[in-house]
């Protein structure tokens, strides 16, 4: 787990949280480095404020959440498949015979928006203020408050 960071919840407290085959089959270093990888997840993709010495309910809740999400293998393929950006305008394609329709986002100035996988997390993150930039976003960012 070197380089990892530490999780905002700990693996005993996650496991009143994740009850799913994925989580309880792991032993406790590999709770750790799913929760790990959920706060990474976390970081990368919401803009917000977190202490880290005492976050939140949300966030302790949130990283559990993430954290059982790759215990089960969904948590990046979430993030590739869900958030690929293809939502609202149609376009047609026509080459012989055959004809598509497609459907997706985006901004004014005709770049790709960044569609959130987990909507249900991002509504629980709002409420501290957090809100989805996605992973790479030039809006990304986080303060650590180490009191």
């Amino acid at each position: 787990m070197a380089g990892l960071p530490t999780a905002y919840i700990t693996a005993t407290d996650a496991d009143a949280i994740n009850t799913g085959a994925a989580w309880v089959a792991l032993d406790e270093a590999g709770k750790n480095t799913a929760l790990s990888w959920g706060r990474v997840y976390l970081d990368a993709n919401y803009s917000c404020t977190i202490d880290e010495t005492a976050p939140s309910d949300n966030v302790q809740y949130t990283n559990a959440l993430l954290g059982g999400f790759y215990a089960e293998g969904t948590l990046f393929e979430n993030q590739s498949s869900r958030g690929s950006g293809r939502l609202t305008k149609k376009e047609k394609v026509k080459a012989g015979s055959v004809e598509v329709e497609e459907e997706f986002a985006t901004t004014s100035g005709g770049g790709a928006i960044k569609t959130d996988p987990f909507s249900e997390i991002s509504a629980l993150l709002l409420q501290d203020g957090c809100r989805y930039v996605g992973a790479g976003s030039s809006a990304a960012s986080i303060t650590l408050n180490r009191s």
